[in-house]
């Protein structure tokens, strides 16, 4: 992320379109955010933190998968390793945000029996999502539109690569 940032190979991980779209229709929504983004956007992570309509919960570090299995393209993060990325991720979100996450969404939403029992002896609740829009697996400018009435946690991505923004949300209506 930092490296694609730094490269101006990606101008934004911010998809502040989205998040006025949810403050314009007053939609409320939780934001699983990885540590590293909060990071490197700080600010904007203390106001999403301070509105009302959001919920802040941990996505991971540094987004690796925590499945030993193949996972989308993400590189499996080591056994060892998850615990720590736990707790960076949670210190960073905490320290950036002032919230301290209960829930925590993998990446990817791959997990394996190991995964599972880490994240819950580290005290947070995993989270997975019941419907996905199938957005992750878009080109380039190709949309999609979700609209629910069921309560469901969706799961969406902005996929315009030149430009990737990188809000993820499960939202409820």
């Amino acid at each position: 992320m930092r490296t694609d940032l730094n490269r101006g190979n990606i101008k934004s991980y911010y998809n502040k379109e989205v998040i006025d779209l949810l403050r314009k229709y007053k939609i409320k929504a939780t934001l699983f955010m990885t540590g590293m983004w909060t990071d490197v956007y700080p600010a904007e992570s203390r106001e999403l933190a301070n509105d009302p309509l959001f919920e802040i919960e941990n996505h991971s570090y540094s987004h690796l998968s925590f499945s030993q299995k193949k996972c989308f393209n993400l590189k499996a993060i080591a056994r060892k390793e998850m615990l720590n990325d736990l707790k960076k991720s949670q210190a960073a979100i905490l320290k950036n945000t002032g919230k301290k996450p209960n829930y925590f969404r993998f990446p990817g939403g791959c997990y394996d029996n190991f995964s599972l029992s880490t994240v819950n002896e580290f005290g947070l609740t995993p989270v997975q999502w019941d419907v996905s829009s199938g957005d992750a697996y878009l080109k380039e400018g190709e949309k999609i539109n979700n609209h629910d009435n069921n309560k469901n946690n969706i799961n969406n991505h902005d996929n315009n690569k030149k430009d990737r923004k990188s809000t993820r949300l499960n939202s409820s209506h």
